[in-house]
């Protein structure tokens, strides 16, 4: 998207939410798709502020246990590792993946269904972030085995590029261990 189509979003963007109201059942994903513009552009900390709003109307409308929050929340946690609030990014991933959890598929369900993909795809992405945080907080044990987690769902989901992201991430917390270790 180039600066001129920026512009223009974050335009329409902006009268969408003078229209709609807090309370409307809109306001959440327009604040959302704002703080996903702003991710976009490097604009991180505005971007944390449209998540606030779009998650706050999320829940008052939603309940706060609705899987769209996980959405919200992981989404913030990407431009807290941005800006190197690490604490902030493991407390937003983590109630991401508490949310993710908590609506995984039931165990009766058919274990490849689009639903199944979906929810797995959102938690290992979920995950990632969370390792991320973990390991530039220094909890590097704490980073691994979520990061194997992550490679678990993964493979189940046949994502080779996740895989490989994933697996270059635990090597990397192997160097780091070794390195802290001597």
């Amino acid at each position: 998207m180039n600066l001129k189509q920026f512009a223009m979003s974050k335009m329409f963007l902006e009268m969408a939410l003078t229209i709609v109201s807090p309370s409307h059942l809109q306001y959440s994903p327009i604040c959302e798709q704002f703080a996903t513009l702003l991710r976009k552009q490097g604009d991180w900390k505005e971007s944390i502020e449209y998540s606030n709003k779009a998650l706050q109307a999320a829940r008052s409308q939603l309940g706060d246990g609705h899987i769209q929050l996980a959405h919200l929340y992981l989404g913030r946690a990407c431009s807290e590792m941005e800006l190197k609030e690490h604490d902030k990014a493991e407390q937003s991933a983590r109630l991401a993946l508490q949310i993710v959890e908590a609506n995984g598929p039931s165990q009766s369900k058919q274990p490849h269904t689009s639903a199944s993909l979906e929810w797995k795809d959102l938690k290992c992405s979920v995950l990632f972030v969370l390792g991320q945080a973990l390991i530039e907080l220094n909890r590097l044990s704490d980073a691994k085995l979520v990061f194997q987690n992550a490679l678990t769902l993964a493979s189940q989901l046949n994502d080779q590029s996740k895989q490989l992201l994933i697996t270059d991430q635990l090597r990397d917390i192997e160097l780091l261990q070794t390195t802290n270790s001597v």
